[in-house]
């Protein structure tokens, strides 16, 4: 049995490891929120210094990513808190890419051309909030150890995927009809799938806390639960 001090040392070491996980987790919250905001509004400010946090983001995953390797390397987990620390990795690297996103989408505004019909937030408004839905779900249900929450936000992203066809759709038609300069219209098409994005990395978040806390694997699990045929066994 290991010493009573190296297991209360383990055990803040993981409670450091959820500690980092949630500020970096209220930074991409930020970003998010004011992604939103700049794309509403137009503030050019707002989306530089939202641009300029993802460098944050970015150290923070390498990091928690060197943190989470060193209690690895420290201490002999157990399979379930191992399965955590592995997970925590992958959510990190979701988090960043989540922040990406929102920086992506802070460009768009910056980098609008002088006179250039708005880019139509109002349009992508829908799926802004679907996938903000699905980012905070899985997000909570990671740092909760909530596995029924975790499968809500994965069923919750059929509707960011919904709502980015509905878009991509009314983009087309006013494009078509003279209501969108087509400038307009791929930027605002551009900004709705960065959106879809997030909520796809969310659900990978959702993934790796099912994997940690009920050992199930449970990425594609549509496709592997119904083989093409041409992988059946026909003897």
């Amino acid at each position: 049995m290991a010493p009573q001090h190296t297991v209360q040392a383990y055990q803040a070491e993981l409670q450091e490891l959820r500690d980092r996980l949630e500020t970096m987790t209220d930074v991409v919250y930020e970003m998010i929120a004011n992604a939103r905001e700049a794309l509403t509004t137009g503030d050019m400010e707002l989306a530089e210094r939202t641009v300029q946090t993802d460098h944050q983001v970015n150290q923070q995953e390498v990091e928690i990513d060197r943190f989470c390797l060193e209690i690895l390397v420290r201490r002999q987990s157990v399979a379930g808190d191992l399965r955590f620390i592995l997970a925590a990795m992958k959510m990190v690297t979701q988090l960043e890419r989540i922040g990406d996103q929102a920086a992506s989408i802070c460009h768009e505004v910056t980098d609008r051309p002088p006179g250039l019909q708005p880019t139509g937030a109002d349009l992508v408004d829908d799926v802004a909030e679907a996938a903000k839905s699905v980012v905070d779900d899985a997000i909570t249900a990671f740092l909760d150890e909530d596995v029924d929450r975790a499968f809500e936000a994965i069923d919750a992203d059929d509707e960011v995927n919904e709502e980015y066809e509905r878009v991509s759709r009314q983009v087309l038609s006013q494009m078509g009809d003279g209501e969108l300069a087509v400038e307009t219209g791929i930027s605002i098409q551009s900004i709705a799938k960065r959106f879809e994005r997030m909520a796809d990395c969310a659900t990978n978040i959702a993934e790796a806390i099912i994997f940690a806390l009920d050992a199930q694997d449970i990425r594609h699990r549509d496709k592997l639960a119904s083989p093409p045929t041409g992988d059946r066994d026909h003897s």
